[in-house]
């Protein structure tokens, strides 16, 4: 099943009620990951095969971003942005969880998820440094699997500093 959500409409015209829908929420979203890692520890000879169908879906997932033209609208929602790139850096926290069982699926995809992490280093805002630390430490086991050769040609940005790092001040204190 695929799931299409114009995340553009979402970003530049959020609706409020007074009790949202959960398969509507980016908080419930994120968290999705975690209860697959539960799943997945807790049935891993059922699930082993299903994983392999998620692979894409991850990759699809890390790799979504929000249009230029949503995010210069004025009435675009800095929460709810933040809300999608939390949800996007568990996913990939996950795929850095499933990475070392399942590599030789996850390097069909190597491009893209090297994509995703560069998108999602430039991409995560100045002051969420929960995220950019999460997202840091995913990077951290991809690179400690055969992947890391994937990431060589990209290697100067990621040595620049306004994109390992981000520009938000608690975040350069932090993570410096």
């Amino acid at each position: 099943m695929v799931i299409l959500i114009d995340f553009d409409e979402i970003f530049s015209h959020p609706q409020h009620t007074i009790i949202p829908k959960g398969t509507l929420s980016l908080k419930v979203l994120a968290e999705l990951p975690i209860i697959v890692v539960l799943m997945y520890q807790l049935y891993k000879q059922s699930i082993h095969t299903v994983v392999a169908d998620f692979i894409p879906l991850i990759m699809n997932t890390v790799t979504l971003q929000v249009s230029l033209q949503a995010k210069q609208q004025k009435l675009f929602n800095k929460e709810l942005y933040a809300d999608f790139i939390a949800a996007q850096i568990k996913t990939l926290s996950f795929l850095a969880y499933i990475i070392r069982i399942y590599q030789d699926l996850v390097s069909k995809y190597s491009q893209q998820m090297v994509k995703g992490v560069l998108q999602l280093l430039a991409a995560c805002p100045p002051e969420t440094a929960h995220l950019r630390k999460e997202l840091l430490i995913a990077a951290k086991h991809i690179l400690t699997t055969e992947l890391r050769n994937q990431f060589i040609p990209q290697m100067d940005k990621l040595f620049d500093e306004s994109i390992l790092i981000g520009s938000g001040y608690t975040v350069r204190e932090t993570l410096r």
